[in-house]
């Protein structure tokens, strides 16, 4: 219950900031680390939810006419056959708690050809290939993996329908809400960290006569971060990811620090009453 009332505090009291002033970096490290496990572990069960609802229905739109029968892809449409970006771009929307590939996704990132007689066959673009026994990724780097279906699916027949799709991620329930934790709090960190940063600088250069030291600056930006990172469990809670909300949370945080640590007035004495 303490991380919570420290929360709180952090947002609602300018109080704290000044408290906070006198005590270790250590002190609010340790709160950052409680942080980003809370966000990590509320925002992955949140997103492991929805990624069970929403992603099958875009996942079987890409995969119509496709089916693995016996470790082989199966195409009931014409061959070679690449969907168009925002189709990818609505999936990985789905995936990633913060979507780093949106507006980066060519037509051609993710590709699917079971008439290719060899990898080389197909274009460099394709960073994905399903060909008709394998699924390459890392294509274009020196570490490519080609992995058989049978192998990657745990079964040698895979049926790409919305309840075929729920299906085998229920079966591997377990194993996804960790993925989904280890790949948001890599996001989480990757995205409020350079924040921290950013805020420590500007917090030090403009309240110098407040914050006498770097140390007090970061101490102060770890606490900060606080509507930024909450925000981002309200968007893993309401399963959107709509663009612009990061900036909204960012400015709140800007303004939560800078009130706190602004320099609080003298209060001039009475003078004697005559």
């Amino acid at each position: 219950m303490k991380f919570f009332a420290t929360l709180h505090r952090t947002i609602f009291d300018p109080g704290f900031y000044r408290e906070e002033q006198g005590r270790s970096l250590k002190r609010a490290l340790s709160y950052w680390c409680a942080l980003l496990a809370f966000v990590t572990v509320t925002g992955g069960a949140f997103h492991a939810w929805y990624l069970y609802q929403r992603l099958p229905g875009p996942l079987a739109a890409m995969f119509e006419g496709l089916e693995i029968r016996d470790g082989v892809l199966a195409a009931d449409r014409p061959m070679p056959y690449a969907p168009a970006s925002g189709h990818l771009t609505e999936i990985a929307d789905r995936i990633f708690i913060v979507n780093p590939l949106s507006g980066f996704l060519p037509d051609s990132v993710v590709w699917f050809d079971t008439v290719a007689l060899a990898d080389t066959a197909l274009p460099r673009s394709a960073v994905i290939a399903f060909t008709r026994r394998h699924l390459v990724v890392n294509r274009g780097t020196p570490f490519p993996m080609a992995l058989p279906y049978e192998k990657l699916f745990g079964t040698a027949t895979v049926s790409f329908t919305v309840a075929g799709i729920r299906s085998y991620l229920v079966r591997q329930a377990a194993g996804i809400l960790l993925q989904l934790m280890v790949q948001d709090l890599a996001l989480i960190v990757l995205y409020l960290f350079p924040l921290v940063c950013f805020l420590a600088f500007a917090a030090y250069i403009l309240n110098m006569q407040t914050l006498r030291s770097w140390k007090q600056a970061f101490a102060a930006s770890f606490y900060a971060i606080t509507p930024t990172a909450v925000g981002l469990v309200l968007q893993s809670m309401a399963g959107t990811n709509i663009q612009g909300t990061g900036y909204v949370f960012t400015l709140v945080s800007y303004f939560v620090l800078f009130r706190g640590i602004r320099p609080v007035p003298a209060q001039k004495k009475a003078g004697p009453q005559i």
